[in-house]
């Protein structure tokens, strides 16, 4: 079986992840990849958040989702992104899979099973410590590999959140239990105390700046393996004069910042980049300390934000306001 990182798909309101075709480029996108993933294998598995805002019900997905996951043997981990705690009140969009398709589950706690001899523990970002070392622990008894994969992390003192079983998860290392964890966007190792745990697999596609994309992880009776995923975006930032793009392979799958500290630089700049076909293309204004070497962010002299935009389309009547998500209606506010 195949499993996949964050995915966090979505679709963009106008003005912001929309092309001068009138597409959802970003969607679009995100859409051809997971295609691209669900191929070449007997199951697969979300390693939680396959969609980006929790209960939000688009009916457009979830038709697109029926159709690519239809004769899909899927598990789908529940992340953070991918439901509220209140499931009482919502039907997130992979409950509603689970609900209409014969061979999806969701996984909401916990959930076991066998390949090639491991015992594969499958945790959502809603199950509780104790359940997940409770698992753990039976597991373990069986004197078998175990992998416990996860949308969730341990404990970080920089964010101050986290699980906090760091000391359970060394001694479970010592006893053949490997985590493989999504949630965190950047693939890394995960090691405590010089006890090598598991691997954050990281995200199956970048959102931000910062962020780089994951692997996938197979899991067969060979034991595991990651593998690339077929492509994927970038986000570069660049420093301009120190900094250089060298390559232009895949500027649509590219989006790029170039920072300089002279505002004389920004027709260079845009004569050097603006036409090689970046969906985003900025250049941020920067101002450099002589005591420190870090670059501060002045201004951007070339973007609007996306409050920005929308307001822009409710004055313009490009678009019904009242269609705005509740997380936007604070901007829909802002523009009357």
């Amino acid at each position: 079986m195949i499993g996949f990182g964050d995915l966090h798909i979505r679709r963009g309101l106008p003005h912001t992840f929309t092309n001068k075709e009138g597409k959802d480029h970003r969607y679009e996108y995100l859409k051809r990849l997971l295609k691209n993933i669900l191929t070449g294998d007997d199951m697969y598995f979300s390693m939680g958040d396959i969609t980006d805002i929790k209960n939000n019900i688009d009916g457009k997905i979830l038709e697109d989702m029926i159709k690519m996951f239809g004769d899909k043997k899927t598990l789908f981990i529940e992340g953070n992104h991918d439901r509220s705690k209140d499931d009482e009140k919502y039907t997130s969009l992979i409950d509603i899979l689970d609900m209409v398709l014969p061979n999806v589950k969701t996984v909401k706690d916990i959930y076991q099973m066998e390949i090639g001899g491991r015992i594969v523990i499958f945790t959502s970002y809603y199950a509780t410590d104790d359940d997940i070392k409770t698992a753990i622990k039976a597991a373990v008894k069986k004197e078998k590999p175990v992998y416990v994969l996860g949308h969730w992390s341990f404990y970080n003192p920089l964010h101050k959140s986290g699980r906090e079983i760091l000391e359970f998860a060394k001694m479970a290392a010592q006893r053949n239990v490997t985590f493989f964890l999504g949630h965190e966007h950047n693939p890394n190792k995960i090691t405590y105390k010089g006890e090598h745990l598991g691997y954050y697999i990281g995200c199956a596609n970048p959102k931000v700046f910062g962020e780089r994309q994951g692997r996938m992880l197979k899991i067969d009776n060979n034991g595991y393996s990651f593998k690339e995923y077929p492509f994927g975006e970038k986000f570069v930032k660049l420093e301009y004069g120190v900094d250089e793009l060298k390559k232009f392979d895949n500027p649509k799958e590219t989006y790029l910042k170039v920072y300089t500290s002279d505002i004389n630089d920004v027709g260079l700049i845009e004569e050097k980049y603006q036409d090689k076909g970046f969906p985003h293309f900025s250049i941020p204004i920067i101002r450099r300390s002589e005591d420190v070497e870090s670059l501060e962010l002045d201004k951007d002299v070339k973007t609007k934000n996306t409050d920005d935009y929308i307001i822009e389309a409710i004055e313009k009547n490009e678009f019904n306001p009242d269609e705005l998500m509740p997380i936007h209606q604070v901007i829909k506010e802002r523009a009357q």
